[in-house]
């Protein structure tokens, strides 16, 4: 694993800091991550929100859309539901000013369309939560990593997924090849949390959703890759 932003003279020619995965978390220059799926009877705008209000409340959390009308909708929600959300998109003209209000911590959620992807450091951001769900290798690595960046009294990353009765059987097995395929030093070495939850229950068309217990019905800790 190679960073960027944190270089050692490994020979004459290239500055460069390699380490293994498992000494990165060690060593605390990146967090380790826990996987976070919802098991939902709908994915919709209502049953992201209703699952978002769990983390916003203690996180700021970075939302990925595939289509800016998704954005504008989450974003407007959210905001329905006392939520302070903004969303950045590259067309549109403040989206590196309300980056760097969410640096700054001014909002909780970011509502991304394609920008928040590779060269963007966002330390303070403890939660990925991803609305469409994707099988890039780039952009799941992105993402996860995304949330493991060291940051005050930050704890661990956490990586939000939504599953329904169509896709929820092979769903898990995808993304965690992906990971598990990223980080071939991660295998036998470095350990994470799978946490399953049943949220089928959310099935509301209102904008104002209601505060309900935790969900978690399955907690795998150390789960290997």
């Amino acid at each position: 694993l190679f960073s960027a932003t944190l270089k050692q003279e490994i020979n004459d020619i290239f500055p460069l800091f390699e380490y293994s995965y498992k000494d990165a978390i060690m060593n605390n220059y990146i967090l380790d991550f826990n996987m976070n799926v919802h098991y939902v009877k709908n994915i919709n705008y209502n049953t992201a929100v209703h699952i978002l209000k769990k983390y916003i409340q203690y996180q700021h959390v970075i939302i990925y859309c595939n289509r800016i009308e998704d954005c504008k909708q989450l974003t407007d929600l959210l905001t329905k539901n006392n939520i302070s959300a903004k969303y950045i998109a590259a067309d549109k003209q403040d989206s590196y000013q309300i980056i760097q209000d969410f640096r700054n911590n001014k909002f909780r959620c970011i509502v991304n369309c394609n920008m928040i992807n590779e060269g963007i450091d966002i330390k303070n951001c403890e939660t990925a939560f991803f609305f469409d769900n994707t099988f890039s290798y780039n952009r799941i690595i992105q993402c996860v990593g995304r949330t493991q960046r060291c940051y005050k009294n930050k704890l661990n990353g956490n990586f939000v997924i939504m599953a329904n009765d169509e896709n929820k059987d092979n769903l898990v097995t995808k993304y965690l090849n992906i990971l598990a395929d990223a980080n071939t030093n991660y295998i036998n070495s470095t350990k994470y949390k799978l946490n399953f939850y049943n949220d089928y229950h959310i099935d509301k068309e209102e904008n104002s959703l209601e505060e309900e217990e935790d969900s978690l019905v399955e907690e795998k800790e150390f789960i290997e890759f």
